[in-house]
């Protein structure tokens, strides 16, 4: 999928049913947050979808006072991860 921009975005509607919104974009990184999280702990998922680098990124981390900590993905966010990084590659092969 493509935003009004052109870019390659992560399927918000499939997040937003999981419990994620988009809280951030920046250029071709998105970074998606639970609503009603504290600012100072808390969790978020961030894609990095930008064409010149070798392959897309996706992952989890954990925010806290104490610093930064990569999380696993839960299987239905693991499963939504996929499909946005296989809709990536397609996007990439039409232009």
């Amino acid at each position: 999928m493509r935003d009004m921009y052109n870019r390659i975005t992560p399927d918000f509607e499939a997040w937003e049913r999981l419990g994620w919104i988009c809280e951030e974009i920046h250029e071709q990184t998105f970074t998606l947050c639970k609503p009603n999280d504290c600012y100072c702990d808390f969790e978020q998922i961030v894609f990095e979808l930008d064409d010149t680098l070798d392959s897309p990124k996706a992952w989890k981390e954990r925010i806290s006072i104490d610093g930064c900590k990569v999380l696993d993905f839960t299987e239905e966010e693991q499963i939504q991860v996929n499909k946005d990084l296989e809709n990536y590659y397609k996007e990439i092969k039409r232009n």
